[in-house]
């Protein structure tokens, strides 16, 4: 039986490792371009002061700049499909209607349904009294009127914003 003298045996090595890196290069290039030469749909809708949308349907706002400027980042294309959305947009991504939504409350339906992303926008809410009305947490609010400050911008081209009702 012959042997192999040990520059052969290292040729041989070196020619496997480097169609290895040559075939796993190949196939991350072609995952690239097919993820970058797609164009997502995103869900848009009328949510002040996160997200508005003009007459002619363009988004504009918070949750709209932020993903827009993310997805220029990396390359992605997105095109933004306004909606008015009265079963929610879970219905939106089932139907096939949009890819993504820009931002969603987490729910456990959501979770086991689609994949979501860590959460990427932090809202600071907090409740507002007068330091003598005793309303220290949302419990103390039962019954009472709860109100917004919003810019008259957003509130004249949105009605919810208008009368927040009652919290209970």
């Amino acid at each position: 039986m012959r042997r192999f003298s040990t520059s052969v045996v290292w040729l041989i090595l070196i020619c496997a490792i480097v169609s290895a890196v040559g075939i796993l290069l190949w196939i991350h290039a072609v995952r690239q371009r097919s993820i970058l030469g797609r164009v997502y749909r995103i869900g848009a809708e009328e949510s002040p002061p996160y997200m508005s949308l003009a007459p002619d349907g363009s988004p504009s706002g918070f949750v709209f700049e932020v993903l827009q400027e993310a997805a220029k980042r990396r390359g992605i294309q997105l095109k933004w499909v306004p909606l008015v959305v009265p079963h929610g947009l879970d219905t939106s991504i089932s139907d096939g209607v949009v890819d993504m939504w820009g931002w969603a409350a987490f729910t456990p339906e959501r979770q086991a349904k689609f994949h979501l992303t860590a959460g990427w926008l932090k809202v600071p809410l907090s409740l507002v009294s007068l330091t003598g009305s005793k309303i220290m947490r949302p419990m103390d609010m039962a019954g009472r009127t709860v109100t917004s400050i919003i810019p008259s911008r957003l509130a004249s081209r949105s009605s919810s914003f208008r009368d927040l009702g009652q919290y209970r």
